[in-house]
């Protein structure tokens, strides 16, 4: 009678063990996934005017942080920041095509580069140096008057848990 008891005992460790490695493999699977479907409802946007700045557009950022924008006149690179953090920055290419000059750059990079999700000109992606440092990076390019912006995430990424907002803010530029 022990036998069986212990033979029962072992079936159903063994289906337990499988179970949660299947969950967590769903987890990993399903956070992925919400990254990749960032919806502007699930973080609270507000418009933002750059036309102050030297670029007639506007952008969506979130409602409940301080913005501001360090940009020297004359200068081809802007940094919107919330708080003290650097955000988007914005760089303006002229006629010249700044999405490609990125993807070009990610493939010098000294890191493992994951797209996440890419559009024409959208690219979500991760960036893994050694074994631990992950970020996530956005970049869009808009032609806004005949000029090329490229809208990226801050230089040293984000956590994956922050992206959902970044996306949201760089998918959301609109020319005035």
């Amino acid at each position: 009678m022990s036998m069986k008891i212990l033979y029962f005992i072992v079936l159903i460790l063994g289906v337990s063990l499988i179970s949660c490695n299947s969950n967590e493999k769903k987890t990993n699977a399903n956070q992925e996934e919400n990254l990749e479907s960032t919806e502007e409802s699930s973080v609270s946007l507000t418009d933002f005017d750059l036309r102050p700045y030297e670029i007639n557009a506007k952008i969506k950022v979130p409602t409940a942080d301080i913005v501001s924008v360090h940009h020297q006149l004359d200068s081809f690179d802007w940094d919107l920041l919330l708080g003290k953090q650097s955000y988007v920055m914005i760089q303006d290419w002229g006629t010249e095509n700044g999405f490609e000059a990125h993807l070009k750059a990610l493939e010098e990079e000294n890191a493992d580069i994951e797209y996440i999700e890419q559009e024409e000109a959208f690219l979500l992606y991760k960036s893994t140096v050694g074994a631990s440092k992950i970020s996530y990076h956005a970049v869009a390019q808009y032609e806004i008057e005949g000029i090329n912006y490229l809208f990226l995430s801050s230089k040293i990424g984000f956590p994956h848990d922050k992206m959902d907002r970044v996306v949201a803010s760089i998918k959301s530029v609109k020319a005035h």
